[in-house]
């Protein structure tokens, strides 16, 4: 949008031929005269009426000045090194020039022999200059000098003019710089080295960073963080080359190269001072130290600061301290409210079509129906701690609901609910042996269907917690070995009660209709609470892989549909056995295809994004809220600022 509206803004240009030029320029040399193989430099004078302004590589709006070279056999030209430009505003826009008179500078190299007593330069130049409207200007520019084998002599005419050009250069700095994160909308630079004022950074390329955007300034310990908004739909570049523009004088600024992303330092050029060739330099600073966890050292220092602080409550006094027997009782009332979560709503409805079949059983084999599924959410939850715990002691971060990190894990739980959804809504049945749901309506058993049930509520409910659970949680995942299997079995014991409740007082069940075809109809309708949380599941699964891998998943649940309607349409008893097996076989084939695209799925995760981001602020709740990072946040709090931190999580 804004390259269009640059081109919009030149087409609306007055004819050239009926326009006066606004600036002067013409070609100065450095030198009285040149060597044979001897890099000599010479300088674009620009010179512009007041209030006239022509613009720089990266003119922001408008064009940038360019030259035409016609040099003599074997004779190369560099680019123009341009001088720190000014952010003028013009036309309701930022754009980057200059006013008054600059100098561009040009590295010129001759071949090693030349036959000739001298040489012409020449070149031609194009610009656009504007004050109230804008026109381009155009000229011819030579410059002759004299071809001698002896040493070279400096024109003493533009010594000063020559060194207040390289002064106005972006200068080499200690500063090291290093891109932290690159977002969608922004990319962070950060700045480690002595304090700059009101730095602004212009990127060397055109259409990348929106130049009317403001940038934000954070400091942090040993120098500052840079957010720049980028262009709407453009990419952040791999590098940053660019400049610095300081507030302190005119013309001043810091050079500013970052590595490739790959640790590689990018090679950049500066103009060295007169008599000497064109120097390759690196960015002289070593790379910003990371930390073990490979975080930058500054922001884990600030998470250490963070960790020192401890908690207190909203009153400000010391927390009260949490004993294991109040938080057995959290989880075990947090437990029994999770029933009521959202997470847990596909399970409510497998659990009630198993009590509708039972409607009719006997006490004893309710109650045993009941046991089981509370064993399944018992066992079920002791291995899920297991894990955690296993997680923890190799020196990986886990809590609560860590295996939705898992591309494998959200996989695996993505094909259950989607299967036992299709098979709900009547695209096939699966037996009671199994799942307690399908199958034959009046089939009273499904004791390991009970079991499985339970795991399934286990696998479904991690992703919530509600009232009582956070502290429990919290509490449980930071005390002893035996404490948090107490907690945790505290929270399924929780999770398990209302069901064996239900079991042990069957008149509570019989009070259920009896068993008949509008069970078909429930049965049905419960399904689209499996699909809600495939849906909800797979969101999550975008987020920790990519929208490539997403892709492959939902062409893996496809090929799952397509297996799903063989086997219910041809895999049953009615059907020829020679018909049955095909259908069998292509079934199979079907679940093949699903296990490749989720692997491929699994596998397409974007690169790791990094904890700190700060800079840029978001609206929420009708209020601006920086983007939070660990630095920022010890800053406010030595300020002695309270801050609300709003957190959520991708998983």
């Amino acid at each position: 949008m804004k390259k269009l509206s640059a081109l919009i803004l030149f087409a609306l240009l007055p004819l050239t031929g009926f326009s006066q030029s606004h600036t002067k320029v013409a070609l100065v040399g450095e030198v009285n005269s040149i060597q044979p193989g001897q890099p000599f430099w010479i300088g674009l004078q620009m010179i512009m009426e007041p209030k006239w302004h022509t613009y720089w590589m990266n003119p922001g709006q408008g064009l940038p000045t360019e030259v035409d070279w016609k040099l003599p056999d074997g004779f190369t030209a560099s680019k123009l090194y341009m001088p720190t430009p000014e952010i003028i505003e013009f036309a309701g826009s930022n754009t980057y020039g200059y006013e008054g008179e600059i100098l561009h500078l040009i590295k010129v190299t001759p071949p090693a022999k030349m036959n000739t007593d001298s040489i012409t330069i020449e070149g031609d130049v194009s610009w656009l200059e504007c004050k109230d409207s804008c026109i381009p200007g155009s000229d011819e520019v030579s410059l002759t000098l004299p071809v001698e084998d002896g040493a070279r002599s400096i024109d003493p005419a533009h010594v000063e003019l020559f060194a207040a050009a390289r002064k106005h250069l972006p200068q080499e700095t200690p500063h090291t710089f290093r891109v932290i994160n690159r977002a969608t909308e922004s990319v962070t630079l950060q700045v480690s080295g002595p304090a700059l004022e009101n730095p602004v950074y212009l990127h060397a390329e055109p259409d990348i960073f929106d130049p009317d955007a403001k940038q934000t300034f954070v400091e942090i310990e040993g120098g500052f963080e840079l957010t720049i908004p980028l262009l709407e739909d453009e990419t952040a570049p791999d590098v940053l080359s660019g400049i610095l523009v300081l507030a302190s004088a005119k013309h001043q600024s810091v050079a500013v190269t970052t590595d490739r992303g790959d640790g590689t330092p990018e090679v950049t050029d500066t103009p060295s001072p007169a008599g000497t060739s064109l120097s390759q330099t690196t960015d002289p600073s070593p790379p910003a130290k990371l930390s073990a966890n490979g975080l930058p050292a500054s922001t884990q220092a600030a998470i250490d600061e963070i960790s020192s602080w401890g908690s207190v409550d909203l009153a400000g006094s010391t927390e009260k301290k949490r004993t294991l027997p109040l938080m057995i009782l959290f989880a075990f009332v947090g437990g029994i409210i999770l029933n009521i979560m959202p997470c847990v709503f596909p399970v409510i409805g497998i659990k009630i079509m198993g009590f509708v079949n039972q409607a009719g059983d006997d006490k004893s084999k309710i109650r045993l129906h009941g046991l089981i599924f509370a064993a399944g959410v018992i066992v079920s939850m002791w291995v899920l701690v297991s894990v955690l715990l296993g997680v923890r002691a190799a020196g990986e971060s886990a809590g609560w609901g860590f295996q939705l990190q898992s591309p494998g894990f959200l996989t695996f739980m993505i094909a259950i609910l989607f299967v036992l959804g299709l098979s709900m809504a009547g695209l096939f049945e699966i037996g009671l042996s199994m799942t307690t749901v399908g199958g034959e309506l009046q089939q009273k058993k499904g004791v390991s269907g009970s079991f499985f049930s339970g795991v399934l509520a286990v696998l479904v409910a991690t992703p919530c917690t509600g009232p009582f659970m956070g502290p429990a949680i919290g509490f449980a995942l930071s005390a002893s070995i035996a404490a948090t299997f107490a907690v945790f079995t505290a929270l399924a014991l929780g999770v398990a009660f209302p069901y064996v409740l239900l079991s042990f007082f069957p008149t509570l069940v019989q009070k259920l209709p009896r068993p008949g075809p509008w069970m078909e109809t429930f049965k049905q309708a419960m399904s689209f609470l499996l699909f809600a949380t495939v849906i909800w599941l797979l969101s999550v699964f975008g987020k920790v892989t990519s929208i490539g891998g997403l892709t492959y998943l939902l062409f893996g649940l496809l090929a799952l549909s397509i297996g799903g309607w063989l086997y219910g349409r041809y895999g049953n008893p009615a059907v020829a056995a020679g018909k049955r097996r095909t259908a069998l076989v292509f079934t199979a084939a079907m679940a093949v295809l699903f296990g490749y695209a989720a692997i491929q799925g699994a596998n397409m995760v974007e690169t790791k994004r990094t904890l700190t981001t700060g800079g840029s602020t978001v609206k929420k709740f009708g209020m601006d809220f920086e983007v939070f990072s660990p630095e920022r946040l010890v800053d406010l709090r030595t300020q002695g600022r309270a801050v609300f931190v709003d957190f959520t999580a991708d998983w």
